[in-house]
Order: structure tokens, then sequence, then C-alpha cells
């Protein structure tokens, strides 16, 4: 199933994993200074203008690319995931998956790159899903009309003593901050509003790493008074659910016009049949010192918008047009959500688990054009996104 920002949110720490697990020193990738850092290119994949966000980890020797993110062709816009897959014959394997197209038996091929990356450029091929049609890639790092970020990693744990044994949580947590050579003035604009979309400005937090520290204590302090609490009233509570894992991981998906849309991905195991998913879409607009909100985009017709929701939920999940949608999904139309993604050419609606499907389907990432969109899009929007 390509689900773009759950994919690339695992995927993430899927290369950390193995990076920590393997004694095999792959021969031939560019590799952090820092544990993480972030790269945008421009240039070319099969003759078509191409934007692409990368990230990239500290090489600790492995047999899987520290490397992982999305990229668009800069006439569709709609966000393509790039996600780890292998090393063979010194050049990075990466699998593309597309966040609004669903594989419903799990059985599709898709296609993928094959590149070599050095401190500027990535340089390779895109391989059909088939493997029988190959076309070139030419990218370039490129900062025009964008930014530049540097990315906080934090780890931290803390240990439970149970009655049989002692118990852990573990937190990772990536959030990009401005480069060092950022205009103050974005920098300072960036840090703020990202401080306050994540809800660190209410904890007094005035920098990201202080909200990150902030953040952890106050899961581990959730951890230990829930399991304190369950071990009073039942002697036979423990387990291997009981060591409890955070993972909020942060990727730069649009970098363009002086925008920049993060894709904030959280998954917490806290016990149970499995964790919990979550998500936070950010649109800065840095030129013009905004967050881009779905009222300040459209004139929201909301039963129009749900229609046009619906027609690509049908699409995606091949739909019959007298199936109901709760056939399939969890609701009867579409709600109209405010996570959204900007770019070039049109909105990505993003819905976590369980907003309009169970579990199980994971997220849903719906696309709607500008051309779609028409007369909903507000004057203001489409001049700063030259749609006049």
């Amino acid at each position: 199933m390509a689900r773009l920002f759950k994919l690339f949110s695992l995927l993430l720490l899927t290369c950390f994993l193995y990076s920590c697990s393997s004694n095999q020193k792959p021969s031939s990738i560019f590799t952090c200074q820092t544990s993480h850092c972030y790269k945008r290119y421009t240039g070319k994949v099969a003759g078509q203008d191409v934007v692409v966000n990368m990230i990239y980890y500290k090489d600790s020797g492995s047999d899987v690319p520290a490397a992982s993110g999305s990229y668009y062709y800069s006439g569709k816009s709609q966000i393509i995931t790039l996600s780890p897959d292998s090393l063979v014959d010194n050049m990075i394997h990466l699998t593309e998956f597309v966040s609004t197209e669903r594989d419903t038996d799990e059985n599709t091929k898709h296609p993928h790159w094959a590149i070599a990356i050095d401190e500027k450029t990535i340089k390779g091929n895109w391989i059909s899903a088939d493997g029988t049609h190959t076309e070139t890639i030419d990218l370039h790092e490129n900062y025009d009309d964008a930014y530049s970020f540097d990315v906080l990693s934090l780890k931290d744990s803390t240990a439970f003593k149970g009655k049989k044994a002692t118990y852990m949580i573990r937190t990772e947590q990536t959030i990009p901050v401005p480069s060092a050579n950022a205009n103050k003035d974005d920098a300072a604009f960036i840090t703020s509003t990202l401080l306050h979309e994540l809800g660190g400005d209410s904890t007094g937090a005035s920098d990201l790493i202080t909200y990150m520290k902030q953040d952890n204590q106050r899961k581990f302090a959730n951890y230990k008074s829930t399991l304190t609490e369950m071990m009073k009233t039942n002697d036979s509570f423990e387990g291997e659910s009981d060591n409890w894992f955070s993972d909020v991981h942060s990727a730069c998906v649009y970098n363009s016009r002086g925008i920049v849309d993060f894709y904030f991905s959280s998954y917490y195991f806290c016990g149970g049949a499995h964790g919990v998913d979550g998500s936070i879409c950010i649109c800065l607009d840095v030129k013009d010192k905004k967050v881009w909100r779905l009222q300040d985009v459209l004139t929201v017709d909301t039963p129009k918008l749900s229609a046009l929701l619906e027609s690509e939920v049908r699409k995606q999940f091949a739909l019959k047009p007298t199936d109901t949608l709760s056939f399939t999904l969890s609701v009867d139309t579409i709600p109209v959500t405010g996570s959204i993604l900007i770019s070039d050419r049109g909105i990505t609606f993003h819905y976590d688990p369980y907003e309009i499907a169970c579990y199980a389907m994971g997220d849903v990432s719906l696309y709607l054009s500008y051309t779609q969109l028409g007369e909903m899009l507000k004057p203001d929007f489409k001049k700063r996104m030259g749609l006049n």
C-alpha cells in the first residue's frame, strides 16, 4: 500500500535500525557529519523537471542506504516517497511510492532509483516497475527560492523497575531547524512558528531542542505514573508490552517559492495490540511570514469540497459507483480536513488512521489540483502561487 507519510516515517526508523545492526560497510554514499541532515535538489528525471527533498543519516556501516526522502515533478506536484531498499554494485537503490495510489493486495511492483550520491549531486537511473524501462536521473543541490535546514535529532530513554523485570520507554525525535547561514528573520519565524504549531511555546520553551527535551520528560512521567498504578492493581500486568516506544519524525516535503511544507509523523506504542499514529501538517510561507491554513487558501464550500474528495477516494479504493463509502471506509461522507500540504499545482489532504478508515487501512492522502478547486481558491493565495 503506497502510504506516503506513514511509510516515510517508518522507513526513517527502519533505516536507522538497520544502520545500527550491520557490520557491512557501504562502499559509496554521501553521509552526514551529524546524525541527520537535509538536502534539496533540482534537476531532471526522465528529462522532466523535479524537486527532491532528501534526509541522510550518519553512516555507521550498513547494507541498507542511509537515505530516504520524497520528490515531485514540477508540472504535477503529487508527492512521491523514496524509501531505502538496498546497496548493489556501489549503487543506492530507493523504491518509489505514490501517496494517492493504494496497493489493495500489497503485491504491486514499484519503480525504483539506482543512484550514486556525492556531496552536491545525485546521478543514476530511474527503472520502471517491471524493470524493462530505464531513464536518466541528474540532480544538483539547489536552494534557489528555498531554504536550507539542519536536523535536530534526540534519542532518550528511561527505565521502570517492575516486580519481575525492568522495563523501558525509548523516544526518538527529529525536527528541522534553519541552518547556521539562514537569514535571521527567516530563522526566527521558522523556529517560533514550529514551536507554536507543535505546542512548545505553551511550555515556555524558547527553542526546539528544549521543547524536545520537555516533551520527553512529559512522556517519561506519564510512563512511570501509568505503570505504577497498573502494578498497584494487578500483580500479573507485567509483560513485553510494557516496553513503550515513541517516534516523532519530520519530513520537508515541499520547499519552493519561499514556502516550506513540513509533515510531522508520530508513532506511540504504550501497550495493547498496536501503537497510535498521528500527524501534523505545517505550511509555512517564510517569504511572507505566515502560516497557510485551509481557510486562508479556500473559501470552503463544504458539500462541493467533500464531493471532490469523495471522487478521489473512490478512485484510490476502486469503489464502484453503486458502492457506499462505508462499504470500505468508516464514513458515509468524506469530512473536510484542515490537515493539508500545499504545492505548485494542488493540495494534498491528509487523514490519519481512524479518521475515515480503519487502522489497518493506514493513513489516507487525497490530492486535488488547483484546477479542480477552481473558484474556491482565494485571490490572495492564487496571487502568491502565481495562478492568476
